[in-house]
């Protein structure tokens, strides 16, 4: 039997996204079963969502203008996160995009290891256009065809939640999504298993061949299969509950997130247009947990997220730290898979096999990103921090930073959402440096390799120079609405 009809279940950025993707790329009839409240769609709620430079490129190719999602949701541009706090010293940058350049075969950042075995002092974000850009408050999105430093720019999105979902939802239905207003009741399914109709509060019945969880960390229909179970990483991730909230802004938008460590856990400033989203993650005992809005956290993710005729997408599938730009990411990538293998036969034994041995990859791959603070932390002396240090790693992860440690080498899997040079870039905010390097450098005279940095710093300035402000590129090319308060 064809997929010829498709069940959301829950609203949000989740629930819409996947609409507006589907009604855009597929001839099916898609309903979402959307009940008003909280978005928990994509896991622990945040005021503004983050997202890695992917974003583009997802909303590119579903159809989406980007200038009017940004106008629409008063969103800004990112070009990257600041730490403070996390580790000795001053405040780090984890920028998007290209870092240095090569000299020949010899990879930027072993040039820079090269340097420093001299005693030189180098950072690697002051050679990234994307870090000396937040730094500035610039921002211009390369033109296509631009052969300049410019080009190698990244940039992401900070995406109120709400105007976002609206947006989306507005989208979805304008190109022919059907919506239903409830809660569902009941899941019924046939002998094989497969969910065949939703009776919902009010005793409407809803029928498909294709179902799609967005309903959150609730899980309400993949819980409902049999083969469903639950991978907790609460031995790794020791917050336990999140909490959001959105501030009037002091200043101009700065075109990047900023992340402060406390005693307890972690805390986000997220910029928009109107406003500056402050959530914070953190171990609570009962009392505190109680005396605050707090969102409960359990860290994890669906063993398999496709089951059945069933989808699990966003935070029903995977609930993941909402300080990092990981959750958006992890949906767009969802239901880029999902595109690719919309199956045939409502069975979908083939297309879930596949889609879940991608989703496993993927999964592992950020749950090492988002991990990997809290493990080479350098807090000392609090209980919260140390008991993070002390929790094994992923054997993955190990590998990671052992290869990294010993031979600055970056090991790549399937699924990875960073590519090399975010890994490095993640590596050095966190004081992680390779302890030699590519032996090759050594046949570079130590000038060569200095005049090599001196001359992509001084590209890299002259181009900032000419850049507009982060607030003048808005404003001229993606305006929130006058009077817009996130």
């Amino acid at each position: 039997m064809p997929v010829e009809r498709i069940v959301i279940v829950g609203g949000g950025i989740a629930g819409w996204c996947a609409a507006s993707a589907l009604a855009r790329k597929t001839k099916s009839e898609i309903v979402v079963i959307d009940a008003t409240g909280v978005d928990h769609s994509l896991g622990a709620p945040s005021s503004v969502v983050a997202t890695l430079p992917a974003a583009a490129a997802f909303h590119a190719d579903v159809g989406h203008d980007e200038n009017d999602m940004l106008s629409t949701c008063g969103g800004t541009f990112s070009l990257g996160t600041a730490f403070s706090n996390l580790v000795p010293g001053p405040a780090t940058f984890v920028p998007f995009g290209d870092v240095g350049a090569a000299l020949g075969p010899i990879s930027f950042h072993h040039l820079v290891a090269r340097m420093r075995s001299e005693g030189q002092s180098v950072n690697l974000a002051n050679f990234s256009v994307a870090a000396l850009s937040a730094q500035a408050g610039r921002f211009a999105r390369p033109m296509p065809g631009d052969r300049s430093v410019l080009s190698s720019l990244e940039y992401g999105f900070h995406l109120p939640s709400d105007y976002y979902a609206e947006w989306l939802r507005a989208d979805a239905i304008a190109h022919g999504v059907k919506h239903i207003s409830g809660t569902v009741a009941q899941i019924h399914r046939d002998a094989s298993s497969l969910i065949t109709e939703l009776t919902l509060n009010d005793g409407i019945a809803v029928t498909g061949d294709l179902f799609v969880d967005a309903s959150g960390p609730d899980a309400r229909l993949i819980k409902s299969d049999k083969q469903y179970a639950f991978e907790s990483w609460d031995h790794w991730f020791r917050i336990d509950h999140s909490t959001t909230k959105l501030s009037p802004p002091s200043t101009e938008p700065p075109p990047y997130a900023h992340v402060d460590a406390h005693a307890t856990g972690l805390q986000r400033f997220c910029p928009a247009q109107s406003g500056i989203s402050e959530d914070a993650v953190y171990l609570a005992d009962t009392q505190s947990a109680t005396s605050h809005a707090a969102t409960p956290v359990r860290s994890g993710r669906s063993r398999s997220s496709w089951l059945g005729n069933c989808l699990a997408l966003g935070g029903a599938a995977i609930v993941i730290d909402p300080t990092t730009p990981l959750q958006l990411a992890l949906l767009h990538n969802a239901i880029r898979r999902l595109l690719v293998m919309l199956p045939n036969d409502r069975s979908c034994r083939i297309e879930a096999r596949e889609y879940n041995r991608q989703f496993d990859e993927e999964c592992n791959g950020a749950r090492d990103i988002a991990l990997l603070p809290y493990l080479r932390n350098g807090r000392l002396g609090e209980p919260f921090w140390d008991s993070c240090r002390e929790a094994d790693a992923p054997n993955r992860l190990s590998y990671r930073i052992a290869l990294y440690e010993q031979a600055g080498r970056i090991a790549q899997y399937d699924g990875d959402i960073l590519d090399a040079t975010g890994w490095m870039m993640w590596f050095e905010a966190l004081g992680i440096r390779p302890q030699r390097y590519d032996v090759m450098a050594d046949g570079i005279p130590l000038n060569d390799i200095t005049a090599h940095l001196d001359r992509i710093r001084s590209i890299m300035l002259n181009t900032l120079a000419i850049l507009p402000s982060h607030a003048e590129y808005l404003a001229k090319h993606c305006p929130a609405p006058s009077g817009q308060i996130a």
